[in-house]
């Protein structure tokens, strides 16, 4: 597969060897709605805390433990006709976002640090409707959370919007301010496609680069529509013979050799 444009983890892959018939042009973050885009909304599952060596910091969704604010927010990315599910867990000290960042992209190691921090899975959560508008409380379960991780195939309609669009990747993050989620308003986030940026996400945990090379070059020669070479027209007498494989004595007698 040949790319062009950007930078990301698994282009080391290209050193294996590659198709430079199946082209990859990742553009500079491009965005679609997340309601309007059918790619899903971006969230992460949602936490509490007894209250005893910390607090719930309302206004940020942040946790307070030992002076240090921990932040857990959602990161989703499709990659190849596939849904990745995340959590990012960040720190705020003194009012201020570290450069102390964490992507989770498996279940036992999101268990272990919310352990860790003596946290737990909250138990009644307002349920996200596909339209970005809370629908109901309901109960959230460990299974629930173990299937938040699992890799995901699109749904019929998931698939011909991404082939429609020729989406080979596609970024969501979810805004910090999780407070907003216990209004009804309207969830805004946004799908940023074909771009780069996965080393930034820390995906390289999730795919190795040459699984991730691989994996993409499939998809992109064999799912997403390529624009054929462009059709020529063949005009003239002599061209159109050739074509159905005759030669100009077809209809003709040949001379005989002369003794």
């Amino acid at each position: 597969m040949r790319i062009i444009g950007g930078k990301d983890y698994y282009d080391s892959a290209r050193a294996f060897g590659a198709d430079t018939e199946i082209v990859f042009t990742r553009q500079n973050h491009t965005a679609i709605d997340a309601v309007e885009s059918r790619l899903g909304l971006v969230y992460a599952p949602e936490l509490d805390c007894t209250h005893l060596r910390h607090r719930y910091v309302h206004r940020s969704g942040g946790f307070l433990v030992n002076g240090v604010e921990h932040l857990f927010s959602g990161v989703a990315i499709w990659f190849a006709g596939k849904l990745y599910r995340g959590v990012k867990h960040s720190h705020r000290r003194d009012g201020v976002i570290s450069d102390d960042v964490e992507y989770i992209w498996y279940y036992d190691r999101f268990m272990s640090e919310i352990d860790k921090l003596d946290l737990f899975l909250k138990e009644l959560v307002w349920r996200r409707k596909e339209t970005g508008r809370f629908d109901q409380q309901v109960k959230q379960t460990e299974r629930e959370v173990q299937d938040f991780f699992t890799v995901k195939e699109p749904s019929r309609e998931q698939l011909d919007f991404i082939i429609a669009k020729k989406i080979a990747v596609a970024i969501g993050v979810q805004k910090e301010y999780k407070n907003l989620w216990y209004y009804n308003k309207e969830y805004k986030n946004l799908w940023y496609y074909n771009t780069d940026g996965l080393k930034h996400y820390e995906f390289q945990k999730r795919l190795d680069p040459y699984q991730a090379f691989q994996e993409l070059s499939m998809f992109i020669g064999g799912v997403l529509p390529r624009q054929g070479n462009p059709m020529i027209e063949l005009t003239g007498e002599k061209i159109m013979l050739n074509k159905h494989g005759f030669d100009k004595w077809t209809f003709r007698k040949q001379p005989s050799a002369k003794r």
